[in-house]
């Protein structure tokens, strides 16, 4: 058993390792937030334990201008796109912390937007919605709304940046950007979104494989 163990894990890391290996871009673990930068727009940056998917830490955002783009969270000096190519974040509302100032107006959230900049090729390119896989609402990917989701709700996003063209590029930037309805509007009435894990992976059936090795590794060591 113990040597079926490890050859499924093995198998598991090899599927993983042979486009890439996954790269945690951030996991806030102990508050942890090295390398991350709040956007335009007055996004509040804070470590958190709400919303924390694993360990102990996720990363809190509010905007202070609800029903317009603002650009949440940025992350530098990533390289590693061509290998792993698909952005994956675990994303977590939680529906008491947002107050509408006209109750069914509007009241929709979405992290829709992936904005990579660099001086490569494709500098400048976005990552909108249609580039989103998102297994709870595949009809509006990355939405949240107080109506149909529950008081907190988390699930995982994957956005496909296999497009982008890194070729000449010294230096990267991703910008996670958030959009909202005027239900939410004057500032203030938005809530927080909690994000985690952080990571480019190189394809979305990778979060699984991995899951799968780091299980069977473990059950190794425990029957050892």
């Amino acid at each position: 058993m113990r040597n079926r163990c490890v050859a499924l894990a093995a198998a598991a890391a090899f599927s993983v390792g042979t486009a890439g290996w996954a790269t945690m871009i951030g996991d806030f673990e102990g508050g942890n937030l090295a390398g991350w930068s709040g956007g335009w727009d007055g996004g509040i940056i804070s470590a958190e334990t709400t919303g924390a998917t694993s360990g102990t830490g996720s990363l809190g955002i509010m905007q202070a201008s609800p029903g317009g783009w603002a650009w949440a969270v940025q992350f530098e000096g990533l390289q590693d796109i061509a290998a792993n190519p698909y952005l994956s974040l675990d994303v977590t509302w939680v529906s008491s912390e947002w107050q509408p100032q006209v109750p069914g107006a509007n009241e929709w959230v979405q992290m829709n937007e992936v904005f990579i900049n660099s001086d490569g090729a494709s500098g400048g390119q976005q990552f909108g919605p249609s580039f989103i896989t998102d297994p709870a609402s595949p009809a509006f990917p990355g939405s949240w709304d107080p109506t149909n989701w529950g008081a907190q709700h988390t699930r995982t996003l994957v956005w496909d940046l296999s497009s982008y063209d890194p070729t000449g590029a010294t230096w990267m930037q991703i910008l996670v950007s958030t959009n909202m309805g005027t239900g939410y509007d004057p500032p203030g009435t938005a809530g927080t979104f909690y994000i985690d894990n952080v990571q480019l992976i190189p394809e979305p059936g990778s979060l699984a494989l991995l899951g799968l090795g780091a299980l069977l590794v473990s059950l190794r060591r425990r029957r050892g």
